[in-house]
């Protein structure tokens, strides 16, 4: 029982706040063990203890499991909570899975804030659930496994185990008596293959191979943190004010991470084949305009391409702007061969020219207000230029006041 209450000293103790300790009892080896250690444990550390059982109604023991965890709690003087789920299994869905989202549900039912749930997941745990990702082809993320501790509910969930494997688990629980789940040796579960079949036999062979696999999982979780620090200061460094993100002489690999980072902060998921798509893009034309789902490229810059802009709203600054507002009219979406003349110009130009020249992305271009006379000219494109033979030094400027996905590429004299 030392190397239980020893991990309840370095993983659980300094994650411990104001709220119970709250024990997820399945009455297998690892949670009664569990169990055993954390009634003595937490009334030496003054910590109210709480087990919560989750009654999933899939066995025909499953009665029996719920007595055997009441009478354990009663010896122990732990209040026990049960739960019980009336699991619906819907066409194409996976039973282990349903199980298992519908018992953390419950799990985080049974918590207040401030209360730490605690779970016996152990080193071969580990092992299985690194493979498990690895055949699923997971990033760095997903290798990593689980965690020793994360947010959780209103609380945070801890697994103090993850450093001993089912072999000490075993040794330290001599004398317990723990329920066996008979679903747990049906090798059609993926989990439970790498648990009865291939991990023994790979330990056997290569000694101490879920103990590496636990490990790599282990240098990962330290890793991430340090890579996810880093990331963030390049992101803050590349997001420019309208919001895109430049990668000018990002190496792809790179790009790759900055690209998922900032969709992250914009509240969206990038696929694979999105990724690929706009990694193969950034050897495109700096001028090119490229769309790949809701994301644009323009100038070399990605951008979040708005659903809506919502309805324009235009302001005047006095200044240098035009002699006279009356009879102007607003308008959208002129021809890209519209000729413009702006007042900071030498000549004219064409409004598909102009429009590459001040850096307005395609998405934009036909949301973009523009000013015309009674006949129709082109006087003025608000937040951008005024028509230079109609530009005076005590003039009105049409500045945008929104929307802001267009305030961003304003440049005011």
């Amino acid at each position: 029982m030392q190397a239980v209450l020893d991990a309840l000293d370095t993983q659980l103790s300094p994650r411990l706040g104001g709220g119970s300790v709250i024990l997820a009892l399945s009455g297998g080896l690892d949670s009664l063990l569990l169990l055993h250690a954390l009634a003595p444990w937490c009334q030496q550390q003054g910590h109210p203890l709480k087990a919560v059982h989750v009654h999933h109604g899939l066995s025909a023991n499953a009665d029996a499991w719920v007595a055997h965890c009441q009478a354990a709690c009663d010896h122990l003087q732990v209040p026990l909570a049960v739960h019980r789920l009336n699991l619906q299994k819907g066409p194409r869905q996976s039973l282990e899975a349903l199980a298992r989202d519908g018992r953390y549900q419950a799990l985080a039912a049974a918590m207040a804030p401030g209360d730490c749930l605690v779970t016996g997941h152990h080193q071969d745990d580990q092992a299985e659930t690194f493979l498990l990702a690895a055949r699923r082809g997971s990033g760095l993320e997903g290798l990593a496994a689980m965690p020793v501790a994360r947010a959780f509910g209103p609380g945070l969930l801890v697994r103090p185990l993850l450093g001993l494997s089912r072999q000490q688990l075993e040794h330290e629980a001599q004398g317990l008596h723990w329920v066996e789940d008979e679903s747990n040796q049906d090798t059609a579960f993926d989990r439970n293959f790498l648990r009865q079949r291939l991990l023994p036999q790979a330990n056997q062979r290569l000694g101490g191979f879920s103990q590496g696999l636990a490990r790599s999982a282990g240098l990962l979780q330290q890793e991430l943190p340090a890579r996810d620090w880093l990331l963030a200061q390049e992101l803050r460094r590349r997001c420019l004010a309208d919001g895109s993100l430049d990668l000018a002489e990002v190496p792809s690999e790179a790009a790759a991470l900055l690209l998922r980072a900032w969709t992250a902060e914009l509240g969206l998921s990038l696929s694979h084949n999105s990724l690929a798509q706009m990694l193969s893009q950034q050897q495109a034309r700096e001028d090119a305009s490229v769309r790949v789902g809701p994301f644009g490229r323009f100038q070399g810059r990605w951008y979040l391409i708005p659903q809506a802009l919502g309805e324009v709203e235009l302001h005047w600054q006095s200044g240098l702007g035009l002699a006279s507002i009356q009879g102007l009219e607003l308008t959208q979406g002129l021809p890209g061969s519209t000729s413009f003349h702006p007042h900071d110009r030498d000549k004219g130009r064409t409004l598909k020219k102009l429009w590459q020249e001040w850096g307005i992305p395609p998405w934009l271009r036909a949301h973009w207000p523009l000013l015309v006379d009674k006949n129709g000219v082109l006087v003025a494109v608000p937040g951008l230029a005024v028509s230079q033979p109609l530009a005076v030094t005590d003039g009105q400027f049409p500045t945008l006041a929104a929307p802001s996905a267009l305030m961003a590429f304003q440049r005011l004299p």
